[in-house]
């Protein structure tokens, strides 16, 4: 019986969600807690600092855009730049529910973000296990070069 609980808690990823939309944050926060990860819907960066400086570093960063967004003004940018001040490694995926402007992928690309993903709204529950299989627990994924 032990072991069953020791291989779950193996596969189980923390996840931070960094989303202004509190309403969406938690559905991505419900539908990874279903999957077994504990995640955290956070709707300001200061709410993920205060998370990681409690916790420590998440598995997985998942945030977005946020809206009216350019290169240099957008949720991910402030995102990284909290997770670098803290000299936190968790790979960080950006969603969105449209396209991607070449110019903010690779601004974001630079500053380290490690997948875009354009989230399906209709599946919600299969893109974020995606993202979790490819990225929690440690595993980094591949940058995408925009």
């Amino acid at each position: 019986m032990s072991e069953n609980v020791e291989r779950e808690a193996s596969r189980m990823a923390s996840v931070l969600i960094v989303h202004e939309d509190n309403g969406l944050g938690r559905l991505f926060a419900v539908v990874l807690e279903q999957g077994g990860h504990l995640a955290v819907a956070c709707k300001r960066v200061d709410e993920m600092a205060s998370w990681i400086a409690k916790r420590g570093r998440p598995d997985l960063v998942i945030t977005h855009l946020g809206v009216g967004y350019s290169a240099e003004h957008n949720m991910a940018s402030r995102v990284m730049d909290e997770l670098n001040r803290l000299e936190c490694d968790s790979p960080v995926v950006v969603v969105t529910g449209g396209g991607l402007d070449g110019g903010v992928v690779r601004a974001l690309t630079r500053r380290g973000v490690r997948s875009f993903i354009a989230l399906p709204y209709g599946n919600v529950r299969d893109t974020l296990s995606m993202l979790v299989a490819g990225f929690g627990k440690g595993e980094r994924g591949e940058r995408h070069e925009g």
